[in-house]
């Protein structure tokens, strides 16, 4: 694996390591969630709370990343023209390749949340069907 790819995955993980744990301190800020009087639920409350800018901080990542990937892949892709034997073309389009992905995956993201009823869709009406005996 490439040392430059490496290393930004390792960043990813650990930002994405970070603001979980972010998440989870502002979860137990009060110090009291544990007791007897619904403490279980004051804690899964405040971290859906706490995880709602997470749709927006990943449609971010993922158009920065995918730009990256983009460029890189162009980069590849020129790399190829100069001298096609000293870069193969299947680098720079698995570059594009994941960079074009990157970039529609929030758009994705919206499409099946929006099919699965999240976001204010719509229930969809399923007649009952009569038995057959």
């Amino acid at each position: 694996m490439n040392i430059q790819l490496t290393y930004r995955l390792s960043a990813f993980c650990v930002a994405t390591g970070l603001t979980a744990l972010s998440s989870i301190r502002k979860a137990f800020a009060n110090g009291d969630h544990f007791d007897s009087d619904g403490g279980i639920g004051r804690v899964s409350e405040s971290l859906t709370k706490n995880a709602e800018g997470l749709p927006t901080l990943i449609a971010a990542v993922s158009y920065i990343m995918g730009i990256g990937f983009t460029i890189a892949g162009l980069l590849k892709l020129k790399d190829y023209v100069d001298d096609p034997s000293r870069a193969p073309m299947k680098d720079a389009l698995i570059r594009l390749g994941v960079g074009v992905g990157l970039i529609f995956l929030p758009w994705f993201i919206e499409i099946i949340s929006g099919s699965m009823g999240a976001d204010g869709g719509q229930e969809v009406k399923v007649p009952k069907l009569n038995r057959f005996n």
